[in-house]
């Protein structure tokens, strides 16, 4: 009796490890050509663009931004960092000359106080801050926002004919493209984070500056012989204002294309994954 048992319980051991085993080779499905192609259309469809304002990235912005992190707007901020330390102190010089002329009558005094504000305004040093910003303004209009599809790299592209041949291979095709679909979904979350911060940034240096300029206006007409490089600074400032204020623009409408694309890339990301391991098994 006791022998019976012992040779049914391997019977059933030997049965249940069949089983799994059966179980552990079907992970990947064997296809036939027919099927091959139309799963592999079913796939395709999983990862198509269905947005008009999402372009495909090409092969060089793919390897020269995804891949590299690139552009860094942190060099804004840099600029933008020293510019409010130096032109934040000039404002107690444009009060000093507005009040020895408006209120102490003190016209002397005044054009005094205006020679110490300009030996300030030397020191801001702006002349090429403004196109140093149009240049960044310019370098976020052509930042590429787009989608990874499988022709940027023959490593990602899965045929019929692959599935059918070398299933394994296919599997390894399909976990390259999702991993290049991630990629770029965490790039344009972390671009739209970036452009975001350095718009906000752009926007409150313009609204800032603004208020120096407002400043030094009211103190020209009291500078004597600093009215006309102090009136020439207004310029710059007025210059520097408006490159701020189209950073800003550019840097707002890039954000919101970033976080639109990067949600769109993710659900690719997810369609793709889920719907490759329901038809071909393949767990990326």
């Amino acid at each position: 009796m006791y022998h019976t048992r012992q040779r049914t319980s391997a019977v059933v051991l030997a049965s249940l490890v069949i089983c799994l085993s059966g179980q552990a080779d079907d992970s990947s499905k064997k296809l036939d050509p027919k099927s091959a192609e139309a799963n592999l259309r079913k796939a395709q469809e999983a990862v198509k663009n269905t947005d008009s304002t999402l372009q495909w990235l090409s092969k060089a912005l793919y390897a020269g931004s995804v891949l590299t992190k690139n552009p860094d707007l942190k060099e804004a901020s840099r600029f933008t960092d020293d510019l409010r330390k130096t032109t934040g102190e000039l404002k107690k010089h444009t009060d000093k000359v507005v009040e020895l002329a408006e209120r102490k009558k003190d016209q002397p005094g005044a054009e005094k106080e205006s020679k110490s504000l300009l030996e300030k305004v030397k020191l801001v040093r702006i002349g090429n801050q403004a196109d140093e910003l149009e240049r960044l303004a310019r370098k976020v209009r052509d930042l590429p926002i787009g989608l990874v599809s499988e022709k940027i790299d023959d490593k990602f592209v899965v045929s019929a004919d692959l599935l059918v041949k070398d299933p394994k291979q296919a599997e390894s095709r399909f976990k390259s493209y999702v991993a290049a679909l991630k990629s770029n979904a965490e790039y344009l979350k972390a671009k739209h984070d970036q452009l975001d911060e350095a718009g906000k940034m752009a926007k409150g240096a313009g609204v800032f500056l603004s208020r120096v300029q407002s400043d030094v206006e009211k103190a020209i007409p009291f500078s004597g012989t600093s009215a006309k490089p102090l009136t020439e600074f207004y310029l710059d400032l007025d210059k520097l204002i408006k490159s701020y204020h189209e950073l800003a623009t550019e840097c707002a409408a890039k954000a919101r294309l970033a976080k639109h694309a990067a949600d769109v890339e993710q659900r690719r990301h997810d369609q793709l994954k889920e719907t490759v391991k329901t038809l071909f098994g393949f767990r990326l």
